[in-house]
């Protein structure tokens, strides 16, 4: 049992390695452009499938078991999967801030409606986060991989293109997300 809370409670630790791999990628990809494409290719698919494929197959059979049809909804996975990687930093802030026993805030919990066999009422209050860094850093980054995509083209790597949109996607959407969050959240001037 507590094999399993501490596998459970520590797999977050990926998203750590998540951010340290963002960082390293466009460097290994420039890297890597002198090998060439079929030296690459030895090293870059295995860790692709093994990557990508479990995710796939997570999120195929999750559809199933919700009684969706997953072929349709298939072509959702790579928005998915950068919503994922663009909610890193996020996440390994989360995690940083847990190791060193840092409180971030009060947890508060999303307020019941009361609609057990009644009629649902309205949740007026908004729940929402804390201005901070996190959104420029998650910009930054997505800036970052702009720079990658823009490289990648201009050397024709086109191998590599698809794992640098996904991370910038991914970056830019939810740094750009959280901002305007925090902007339409600010209170309006008057004159």
């Amino acid at each position: 049992m507590k094999r399993e809370a501490f596998l459970h409670l520590t797999n977050n630790i990926a998203y750590l390695l998540l951010v340290v791999m963002s960082l390293m990628m466009p460097l290994t990809m420039v890297l890597r452009f002198s090998h060439g494409l079929y030296a690459s290719l030895w090293l870059d698919l295995p860790i692709f499938f093994a990557s990508t494929a479990s995710v796939g197959f997570f999120y195929v059979a999750t559809t199933r078991e919700l009684g969706f049809n997953w072929w349709p909804r298939l072509k959702l996975l790579p928005f998915i999967m950068s919503l994922g990687i663009g909610m890193a930093i996020n996440q390994a802030k989360a995690v940083v801030e847990a190791l060193f026993d840092k409180q971030s805030g009060e947890f508060t919990r999303t307020p019941k409606t009361g609609s057990e066999g009644k009629t649902v009422k309205a949740v007026t209050k908004a729940y929402r986060g804390k201005r901070n860094w996190v959104p420029y850093v998650e910009l930054a980054f997505g800036l970052y991989f702009t720079w990658a995509v823009l490289y990648s083209i201009d050397a024709h790597l086109w191998m590599s293109l698809p794992f640098l949109v996904l991370f910038q996607v991914g970056f830019l959407y939810v740094g750009a997300s959280s901002l305007w969050e925090f902007r339409s959240r600010e209170p309006k001037a008057t004159a």
